[in-house]
């Protein structure tokens, strides 16, 4: 291992323990595989063997619950905050951003730049396909793709997860 490899290797060491102590303490043991965003992390909750791929962005202006062995592919963006559009003429004096809760149950994939929006819960044993833009909540053993994301099938056994 070449000096330059030693150095990165730390460097990422480093980087990972940072964000690991950022996030809220309830926080199981995670993954990170290259760089992620993680805005106000102490409102974000990470379940164990779960894992945050390169791109990654978590705006934890609300709470975010991420469970067990979740997959977070590249890029994917779980967003909790919004503009309130009632508001929107009062900008100038009022401040019209907003934010909502979002939950992702256990054992679930979300795809390749998803982007989960304010207020969403997905239930566990979900996959949520590459590109998807989840606008609304979906219960447990959901495949969903499509923007705005909509139902494509449910999971019928542990055979359809393999």
């Amino acid at each position: 291992m070449s000096l330059y490899d030693l150095v990165k290797k730390i460097h990422f060491r480093l980087y990972k323990n940072n964000v690991e102590n950022k996030v809220c303490s309830s926080s199981g043991k995670f993954n990170i595989f290259g760089k992620v965003t993680l805005e106000n992390a102490r409102n974000i909750t990470i379940g164990e063997g779960t894992t945050l791929n390169e791109g990654v962005y978590i705006s934890g202006h609300d709470k975010v619950t991420i469970g067990e062995y979740v997959s977070v592919s590249t890029g994917v963006k779980i967003i909790t905050a919004y503009l309130d559009e009632g508001n929107i003429n009062m900008k100038k004096c009022k401040d019209i951003h907003m934010s909502k809760p979002v939950n992702i149950g256990g054992n679930t994939h979300l795809g390749a730049g998803s982007i989960i929006l304010p207020g969403v819960t997905i239930g566990s044993n979900c996959i949520v396909g590459a590109g998807s833009v989840v606008t609304k909540c979906f219960d447990s053993n959901s495949v969903v793709v499509g923007n705005p994301a909509k139902l494509l099938r449910y999971i019928n056994n542990k055979n359809d997860l393999c």
